[in-house]
């Protein structure tokens, strides 16, 4: 088991997991949060009473960015017959025993935007709230599926090549984008709190 300054698991009880991305002062996503991020999913996948898994930033203006380029050779190669760790993570979100759950309150964008996306669901600030694939300005194809799964959500107007566009959630009332859920500070303060006394055990 590896550790990682950049994401930190709590178990408030027993069914709920919660992970925290912390890197600041951007959350770029470093080689190590990428493996104990898979390590992390891996574990709890085998794990039988976890039923809901929620993802956050304590990071201000940031829920998960891109990739440091400086670090992607530290990442593992795959091994023969394998998908590359952040490829197999997003999949393995993606097909989660467990609900995932996304708590944005910032950008995120890249591999960050890719992870959200293999989320069941995304609440997102009304106020600060980037989606994004950088990707597309560059020419690249997103490595985590972003260009397949941005297009799905209704609102999310497609860039070059079809890839979407970074968007803004706020500038689109009601969460057009589909690409999250659109509350007001007030309204997430009261889902918060409704949620917080969920994860004290009455899950």
């Amino acid at each position: 088991m590896s550790t990682s300054r950049t994401v930190i698991l709590d178990r408030p009880s027993p069914k709920v997991a919660t992970i925290t991305f912390h890197n600041p002062p951007a959350n770029v996503v470093a080689a190590e949060t990428a493996v104990r991020l898979h390590e992390i999913v891996t574990d709890l996948e085998n794990d039988v009473d976890v039923q809901v898994v929620v993802f956050k930033s304590d990071v201000p203006d940031f829920f998960l960015n891109h990739f440091d380029l400086a670090a992607v050779n530290e990442l593992p190669a795959p091994q023969a017959g394998e998908l590359p760790v952040w490829t197999d993570l997003v999949v393995r979100l993606s097909r989660a025993p467990f609900i995932t759950i996304a708590s944005i309150r910032g950008r995120t964008r890249g591999g960050g935007n890719e992870l959200a996306l293999a989320l069941d669901l995304r609440y997102a600030s009304l106020e600060n709230a980037f989606f994004g694939q950088p990707e597309v300005g560059a020419g690249l194809l997103p490595g985590g599926g972003g260009n397949r799964a941005s297009p799905a959500f209704p609102g999310a107007r497609p860039g070059a090549g079809g890839h979407p566009r970074q968007r803004r959630l706020r500038r689109c009332p009601g969460g057009a984008l589909g690409m999250g859920d659109a509350r007001t500070a007030r309204r997430r303060a009261r889902l918060l709190r409704r949620c917080d006394g969920r994860a004290s055990g009455e899950l």
